[in-house]
């Protein structure tokens, strides 16, 4: 059996030029990092949205894998944020950057008293931990270096704390392979961020980013909003209460009160918009569908009693191509909504069967688009799901931009406040093990942008 060959702590670190090399560091200026859920362009175009709509534009970033850091012009609360957020599971401040870093550098950026000095003054016992992303490749920057990048530094931590009298244990990543990051709920499950501190290292091809975890996801709040709720219909494709809050962040806007759901199953949608303080209107055409979601919103009072004041919430039984019958026109400030995607597939659909489902979908799409249209308040927007089956290349969707227009549409690119993605008309949303991908479009309505 071969032996591993133990690297060298610092040796050809991604970045290092030469050891003679004085690397710059820099200290940034209202730079903050979020780490991203698995679909990271969804995730970015949130959080886009969520900054737009509180003023905090995003005017520089850098997206590395599953890890952004953006400078917006502002101080962001990174709890008050994540708070909000669907799609990012951590978010904190950046303390430095390193365009050339190696072992030294990254020492005397650590014991800065913005990252252990803090932690040097403790009274009591700390726990620290050290998470590492990197966008680099395997070969770049191996796994095993990775390692021995993560015990150097908790090493040097560790001593570091000794000799200032306190006492300190490390956070290990609970799985084998241990160059991992630090999960969220294992940070959570230790106290981690108040008895401690996490420090992130963020890697790619130009420097290291130095941050300092400040908030991570509530994962119990949206696993008991899944889990717990009243009812759960698992005879439909389910949606994740995280992606239906990534949905209400991007339809929403700043004096947005009042959202619809068309389609609202067993009420998903509905209370991820509670919660971030709209009321709502659930309508479906399955009237037990909307004795679902009536339950859960009900359950959802129960929780939380800092909720909407219930008498602005309504629930219909109705065709959601015949709204207008219930809801006045123009009297909706946005719409998040999941329409019938179609029948589950046990295997990808061949061209023939594709092209069967989509045109039966088509009809009840285009009919729901232009009513759900009346009903929307100019400026307002509605994100909605559009299917893509699995098949060869692409797969095979609905194109229904033509019809969009004609309506009165206009698409609106999710990543639009994201220099380099402005054409970016939809974003998709898929696991490898699915046969009916989620397409997500935003749409607005003509009229005064609000």
């Amino acid at each position: 059996m071969t032996r591993s060959k133990r690297v060298r702590p610092g040796a050809n670190w991604p970045g290092q030029r030469s050891r003679e090399t004085t690397p710059s560091c820099e200290e940034p200026r209202d730079d903050f990092f979020f780490v991203l859920g698995h679909q990271p362009l969804l995730s970015l175009a949130e959080l886009a949205n969520v900054l737009r709509t509180s003023g905090a534009n995003i005017e520089q970033y850098r997206l590395m894998g599953d890890v952004v850091v953006i400078r917006s012009g502002h101080s962001l609360d990174c709890p008050k944020l994540l708070g909000i957020l669907g799609g990012s599971v951590k978010a904190g401040r950046v303390l430095a950057h390193l365009s050339e870093p190696n072992p030294e550098t990254l020492w005397e950026s650590l014991i800065s008293d913005s990252v252990l000095g803090g932690l040097a003054e403790s009274a009591k016992p700390v726990t620290l931990a050290i998470s590492l992303y990197s966008s680099l490749p395997e070969e770049q920057f191996p796994m095993a270096q990775r390692r021995s990048v993560i015990e150097e530094t908790n090493k040097r931590c560790k001593k570091f704390l000794a000799e200032k009298g306190v006492s300190c244990r490390y956070l290990i990543w609970e799985g084998s392979r241990r160059a991992e990051p630090i999960a969220s709920a294992q940070l959570i499950k230790t106290h981690t961020l108040e008895s401690g501190a996490e420090i992130c290292l963020v890697w790619d091809e130009k420097g290291l980013f130095i941050g300092k975890t400040e908030a991570v996801q509530e994962l119990d709040a949206f696993a008991k909003r899944d889990m717990q709720k009243p009812v759960r219909r698992t005879t439909e494709g389910l949606l994740p209460p995280k992606l239906a809050r990534i949905l209400v962040n991007l339809c929403r806007q700043l004096e947005d009160r009042m959202l619809l759901d068309p389609f609202c199953g067993s009420g998903v949608i509905l209370l991820e918009a509670l919660q971030l303080g709209l009321n709502v209107i659930g309508s479906d055409l399955a009237s037990e569908a909307v004795d679902a979601s009536q339950v859960n919103v009900h359950w959802l009072y129960k929780q939380d009693p800092t909720l909407p004041d219930s008498k602005g919430n309504a629930f219909h039984c109705h065709d959601a191509r015949r709204l207008t019958e219930r809801i006045a026109p123009l009297s909706v400030d946005c719409i998040a909504t999941e329409p019938y995607l179609g029948p589950p597939l046990r295997r990808p659909a061949n061209p023939l069967e594709a092209a069967r489902l989509l045109s039966e979908l088509r009809h009840l799409y285009v009919e729901a688009l232009a009513e759900l249209r009346i009903l929307l308040r100019p400026g307002g927007r509605l994100c909605v799901i559009l299917p893509r089956l699995a098949g060869p290349g692409q797969g095979y969707g609905l194109d229904l931009r033509d019809e969009i227009g004609l309506m009165g549409y206009r698409i609106v690119s999710p990543l639009r406040a994201v220099a380099g993605f402005f054409e970016q008309t939809h974003l998709l949303y898929a696991r490898h093990d699915q046969r009916v991908f989620r397409e997500i479009w935003l749409l607005e309505s003509p009229g005064q942008e609000r």
